[in-house]
């Protein structure tokens, strides 16, 4: 049986994840640099103000929040869930 496209696509980012993983030691995957990297051309888009090749600078700042909350949200929640037991027991 023939992938769909979408498992084509699922494959070739969780290979392009493995090798991300692989370069930088385990440190860091594609779920945190896609992210920083739209925030950083958010950066240069603020800094620059000039031509029409990037998305505006808050779009693209906008879409990294999301990207990032959105891959990380068992992470985050994890966080929030022990900051308020930490809270409660007067830590």
């Amino acid at each position: 049986m023939r992938p769909t496209p979408a498992e084509v696509a699922i494959d070739a980012v969780q290979a392009a994840n493995h090798v991300t993983e692989d370069l930088s030691g385990f440190r860091v995957d594609l779920r945190t640099l896609v992210p920083a990297a739209l925030a950083g051309a958010a950066v240069y888009a603020f800094a620059t103000q000039g031509g029409d090749r990037l998305p505006r600078w808050e779009n693209l700042l906008y879409w990294s929040y999301q990207v990032f909350t959105g891959l990380h949200r068992t992470e985050i929640e994890s966080s929030s869930t022990r900051r308020a037991r930490r809270a409660e027991s007067g830590e």
